[in-house]
């Protein structure tokens, strides 16, 4: 009830329009790829990937990159 389908539990963006949580968790991860300055095809490390939402949306929107991801999460 308080995650939206990509599971970001860090942060979201609610800039003007954005009307749902889902949106505002997309506009986030794709806010945080722009920063990053990521394109298709890189090889990309993600360390502290957490439960891995930044992760999967990456492999959506780059199919063509190689993505590492490191967490220290433990399973419970």
């Amino acid at each position: 009830r308080v995650l939206g389908r990509q599971l970001k539990y860090s942060s979201c963006y609610w800039e003007p329009g954005v009307q749902s949580l889902d949106q505002a968790e997309a506009r986030m991860l794709a806010i945080t790829a722009e920063r990053a300055q990521l394109a298709d095809g890189m090889d990309i490390l993600e360390l502290g990937c957490g439960w891995g939402s930044f992760s999967l949306w990456m492999a959506k929107h780059y199919p063509a990159s190689r993505i590492i991801t490191v967490s220290n999460s433990g399973v419970t």
